[in-house]
């Protein structure tokens, strides 16, 4: 496949996944990147895709989401130390996207060989960056195992769209958390948590309008 026809499908694909998913009012965040993970997995024939989170401290990431093709199945909650990849965090800030055909021998991700890449047989990996508030808050990270994976640019690329899309579900998702905070507050007396004042004028003239004139 021509390396532009490989490109314009991969964003495509994306774009109708992004319209597929976008008319909720709920948040229905775990469920959207776990779509975009699984359709991401498929479409670049790899092992595993995850996403992973800074903590509060962004001493660390801990694995939020991780879809493993070959059992089909979610996973989560492994965390990896800046102080034992000094190296890989200095490039997710640095350089962002990690694009490491060989993560045994690539300076960037080869701290992880005896913890991680060689007990999960991961050869080669591609990274790119999560933004939250305008801030890098995590990684977007795909890995192929058993066999060495060369990425193109339209796999480069495709992979730092599908973070772009997950840094929109995640701003999605606090603007809805926003949202329903800001009518809670509208309901509820915050000294007595019961519906104030204004809240029961609103519900009487709705009931008022109903009656027969």
């Amino acid at each position: 496949m021509h390396l532009l026809d490989k490109f314009l499908g991969l964003q495509q694909s994306l774009t109708q996944l992004g319209v597929q998913h976008s008319d909720s009012e709920k948040d229905d965040s775990a469920l959207k990147i776990q779509t975009i993970l699984k359709s991401c997995c498929q479409l670049l024939n790899v092992s595993r895709v995850s996403v992973w989170l800074f903590n509060d401290q962004k001493s660390s990431i801990v694995c939020q989401y991780l879809y493993i093709k070959e059992e089909n199945r979610f996973d989560a909650g492994i965390e990896i130390l800046e102080s034992s990849c000094p190296e890989y965090f200095k490039s997710l800030n640095t350089s962002r996207v990690i694009n490491a055909d060989n993560a045994r021998t690539d300076s960037r991700t080869k701290e992880f060989l005896e913890g991680y890449l060689t007990p999960l047989n991961i050869m080669s990996m591609l990274d790119a960056p999560i933004f939250r508030d305008g801030e890098l808050s995590g990684v977007l990270c795909i890995e192929q195992t058993l066999q060495h994976q060369y990425w193109d640019m339209a796999e480069i690329s495709y992979a730092v769209s599908v973070a772009d899309c997950i840094s929109l579900v995640y701003a999605q998702s606090k603007w809805l958390f926003e949202k329903q905070k800001i009518r809670y507050m509208e309901r509820v007396d915050p000294l007595t948590s019961l519906e104030n004042r204004l809240f029961f004028q609103k519900e009487y003239f709705k009931i008022l309008a109903t009656l027969p004139q």
